[in-house]
This record gives structure tokens, C-alpha cells and sequence, in this order.
């Protein structure tokens, strides 16, 4: 006998349903999501290729980016893509206290080596660039990490003018600094940047010649430049060479300059006595200067020394007489226990006769104010190799020191020292304020064994001692007093000279020798 075997069919679908396996319902649904997600990839991809490869699709991207910051990045003018080469008319980005706006942008790149984290920059260009912030009682902080999260690497960047400028009250902008043809490269390898540059400016150009700088704290900093310039057309061109090392923190910079100079035969008159010179005589001024600055710190400046050696006035000017000068400097910033120190002095010589107590509570009132942050302190002096009269168009001065104190514009020169020719001296304070139009000096000085044949030798010889008090007004006018002896001659006399006018008007002026006495008031044109 033989089994027929039966064959059940399902009474309805749920029980059809019920029977397929769990893992191959699975297996159908993640083929149904791979599905959807390729379809979404592709058109992403199919997205992205449009907006990086198509000069419409770089239209679009910029018109969604500037919706998307509110109209606070702009591009137009756009012509090219972004996959490939691309230019753009103008380029603005715009936010209250920042405005950088760029015209005639050319950018060349190889945007495939985004995948193995490099920026590849063949050519980046821009005809102009402005750069205009406000000002921020914030002060700057030094940052942790400058790194980038790629490799960067851009060949050739060209700038034809650069623009930096301030944001006043109002929106309107102040341009601080204006530089043009700008050229260099920039790489950022192995947590460094590295840069070269060169650049024009109103005082001359400049070749950055090799500049590195460490990415993270506290940014190691090491570089050189070649700066050439001539301020004006009158004035010999300069070269020198600028060294920065260090870091960020605290920047040391240290500049050599040489310049060689035609000496142009000054202009004399008939009067003065020439003094034989060479047709042609080259001088060699050269010199150095050092500075150690804190950029972020609250007192930046931290020192300097300059030292500036055959200097001629006549290489400059055809009408200054000749002269051979050294001019050093040394400053620093000036410190509370100097200024205090300084107060105290002050205080003692204006009231010897006040008690140690009032003298005590008069110093603590004026040293309690912290020093400012511009106020800078030294000493410098100028030697002349070369002195000689003024009637061989010489300067009869043999050297010249102070103590500088330099607060913002206004210079106070103490302990000044004047060796004249032969054996005269001066001595006394002066003080300069450059503010405003019109520059204000004030001196009081004494003066010593001042023979004025040494001065100029068609005037006789003097030994003339004494002291003097010279001042400038507002009005362009210098105001001087003077009580001076030659001998048993004695001449007291106010006396003021207009430089708008050219008059000289004498207020007082009594001289006196032996028994004999003048008495003379008057101007003179």
C-alpha cells in the first residue's frame, strides 16, 4: 500500500504571512533601506558635484550661503566654479565691529586633496582687500592653539592693495595704513607655518625673506626681512635688515640699517668761510637698533637701544651745515618705584621747609596712580666728531645728553648737558609737547665759559656765564630771558621773536659794563 502525501494550502494571507521566516523579513527590510540611502547618497552627491562643478551650482551655494548669515557674507560677479578655477567680483563679509571686503578674486586649487587632509593652493589673487575693525577695550589675549586641522600648502599669493582701516562711531571708516603689491607663499607642515613675502609701502618695500612660527603656545617665532625705502625724494634711500626671534610672549627684534650717502656741497653765503671739501665725499651712515616687546601684555614695550653712528645733516639737507653724529639711545618703560622716587625729589626741593610728615602724605597722593602703560623713560646722547664754527658750516656743539621721560606727546629732557666748543657748557631741563598743530618747547638752562669765537670765529672771544630761559608760544613766537656776565659786563633781557613776522621785539634790555649802562626797548624787522 502506498502514502499519498497531502499538501495544506493556508486558509488566508495573515497565516501566510506568519509563516515566513524572521530573518528573511530582515533581510528585506535592509535591502529596502540600503536602497533609499544610495538613492539619498547619489543625490547628494549628485548635489554636491552640481554646486562644486557648475558655475551655476557656485551661484547657488553663495546665494544659500549669504541667506543662511543673514546677508552678512556676500559674493558677485561669480565666474567659474568652486571645483576648478573661480572668480569672484566681490567678496564682503560684513558684521558690526568687522568689514572685509574683497575685489577680483582668483582662486586655483585641487579640491581632491581635501580627502587626505590637505589644502593645495596653486594661485590665490585679489586686486584689493580691506580690512576694517572697531576699536574693543578688551584687551588681546594670547591664544592656546593656532593649528589647522589640514595640511596647508598655497604657492602663490598676490595681493595689489591692501587696506587697514579703523571702524569710527557711525559706521564710518578711517583708513590707518595703506600697502600695495603684496606677493609671498604660505605653508603649515608639521604644526609650523612657513611664509615668504614681499610688499610695498609709503616708506619703501620689503622682502620677508624666510618667517617661521610655531601653532601652538607659546608660538616659537624666527624670521628675517630686507627693507628698502626712501620717505622722500630729497632724503638718500635706506636698506636694512630686520631679525625677529623668540616668541609671541616676549619678541625680540633687532634691526641693522645702512645707508651711503652723497654729500651735497651745502649752499653758503659770501660771508661764511668755506671749507675745502672733495668734490665728491661718501659718508657711511649705518646703525642698530634692538627692542624686546610683550604684544599681548598690558605693557608692551619693554626695552630698546639704538645706536646710529656718521650721520650727516648735510646728506639730508643742502642747506645744513656738516657734522659727523653718533646718536644712542637707551629706553625702557617707565616703573612705579622710578616714578615714586621721582615724585619724592620733586616734593622735597618745592617744600624743603614742610615737616617729614607733610612731605610723606604729599608723596603718597601723587604716586598712588599706577604708571601708564605709554610712559617711557631713558637716557640718550649725541657726540660730534666733526664740530667745528658756524662760519665753516660746522656745528660748534662737541656732544649732547639727557635723561628722557616720554609720556604719549610730551618729552621731558632732565640732567641736560650741552658741551659747546672750547670749553663752554650748558645745562638745565627742556621739554617738547607735540600735541595739537603747533609744537610747544620750553628750556631753562645755565650756561658756562661760553666763548662765542668758538661759536662763529668773526665774533670775539667771550667767557660768557649765566642763565637762560627760552619758551614757544601758540602764536609762533619763541619768548627768551636771559641774565648774562662776560667779565664785568652784566646784560639782563626779555626779548621774543615772531617766526610769522620775522620780528624780533625786545621787551627789556639792560647792559651794563663797568660804569657805563644801556637801556634799549624796540623791534626789529
Amino acid at each position: 500500500m502506498t502514502d499519498i502525501e497531502k499538501t495544506e494550502t493556508p486558509a488566508n494571507a495573515e497565516q501566510t504571512t506568519a509563516s515566513i521566516p524572521p530573518a528573511r523579513q530582515r533581510r528585506s527590510w535592509i535591502f529596502h533601506f540600503l536602497c533609499v540611502l544610495v538613492l539619498l547618497l547619489l543625490c547628494c552627491g549628485l548635489l554636491l558635484t552640481w554646486f562644486v562643478k557648475t558655475e551655476s551650482g557656485s551661484r547657488s551655494l553663495f546665494a544659500l550661503i549669504d541667506y543662511v548669515s543673514l546677508g552678512s557674507l556676500k559674493a558677485s560677479g561669480i565666474q567659474g566654479s568652486i571645483g576648478d578655477d573661480i572668480q569672484i567680483d566681490e567678496l564682503l563679509l560684513k558684521t558690526p565691529t568687522l568689514e572685509i571686503k574683497a575685489s577680483g578674486v582668483q582662486l586655483s586649487w585641487h579640491p581632491a586633496a581635501l580627502w587626505h587632509k590637505q589644502v593645495l593652493v596653486d594661485r590665490l589673487q585679489a586686486s584689493s582687500l580691506l580690512v576694517a575693525t572697531a576699536s574693543s577695550n578688551t584687551p588681546a589675549s594670547l591664544p592656546t592653539d593656532l593649528g589647522l586641522p589640514f595640511a596647508l600648502q598655497a604657492r602663490e599669493l598676490a595681493l595689489g592693495r591692501l587696506v587697514v582701516a579703523d571702524i569710527l562711531a557711525g559706521g564710518k571708516q578711517k583708513e590707518v595704513v595703506t600697502l600695495t603689491a603684496l606677493k609671498g607663499s604660505l605653508q603649515f607642515v608639521a604644526q609650523q607655518y612657513r611664509a615668504q613675502l614681499a610688499l610695498s609701502s609709503p616708506w619703501g618695500n620689503a622682502n620677508v625673506t624666510s618667517a617661521t612660527m610655531a601653532s601652538q603656545r607659546p608660538f616659537a617665532l624666527k624670521g628675517n626681512a630686507l627693507l628698502q625705502g626712501q620717505v622722500r625724494a630729497d632724503v638718500p634711500p635706506v636698506a636694512a635688515q630686520l631679525q625677529v626671534a623668540g616668541n609671541l610672549q616676549e619678541l625680540k627684534l633687532a634691526l641693522q640699517a645702512q645707508l651711503q650717502e652723497k654729500l651735497i656741497t651745502p649752499a653758503v653765503s659770501a660771508e661764511v668761510e668755506k671749507k675745502p671739501v672733495a668734490d665728491k665725499k661718501i659718508s657711511h651712515l649705518n646703525g642698530t637698533a634692538s627692542a624686546l616687546i610683550a604684544p599681548f601684555d598690558a605693557q608692551i614695550f619693554k626695552s630698546a637701544h639704538v645706536d646710529i653712528q656718521h650721520f650727516n645733516p648735510a646728506a639730508w639737507a643742502s642747506a645744513a651745515p656738516e657734522a659727523d653724529l653718533r646718536l644712542l639711545a637707551d629706553l625702557r618703560p617707565k616703573s612705579e618705584q622710578n616714578a615714586q622716587q621721582k615724585v619724592a625729589q620733586k616734593t622735597q626741593q618745592k617744600a624743603p621747609q614742610n615737616t617729614e610728615k607733610n612731605i610723606t602724605k604729599s608723596t603718597a597722593k601723587n604716586i598712588i596712580q599706577p604708571a601708564s602703560s605709554n610712559h617711557v623713560e631713558g637716557e640718550i646722547s649725541v657726540t660730534n666728531a666733526a664740530s667745528g664754527p658756524l662760519n665753516r658750516n660746522a656745528i660748534p656743539v662737541r656732544s649732547v645728553s639727557a635723561s628722557l621721560n616720554w609720556q604719549a606727546a610730551h618729552l621731558d629732557f632732565s640732567n641736560l648737558v650741552v658741551q659747546v666748543e672750547s670749553k663752554g657748557q650748558l645745562r638745565g631741563d627742556a621739554s617738547l609737547d607735540l600735541q595739537g598743530a603747533a609744537t610747544r618747547a620750553h628750556a631753562q638752562l645755565s650756561l658756562t665759559n661760553i666763548d662765542l669765537n668758538q661759536i662763529d670765529q668773526r665774533l670775539h672771544s667771550t667767557h660768557i656765564h649765566g642763565n637762560a630761559k627760552v619758551q614757544t608760544a601758540a602764536n609762533q613766537t619763541i619768548l627768551t630771558q636771559a641774565q648774562l656776565s662776560d667779565g664785568k659786563a652784566r646784560l639782563n633781557t626779555e626779548l621774543s621773536y615772531d617766526l610769522n613776522k620775522v620780528l624780533l621785539t625786545l621787551s627789556k634790555f639792560e647792559l651794563q659794563a663797568e660804569d657805563s649802562r644801556l637801556d634799549a626797548k624796540g623791534e626789529i624787522a
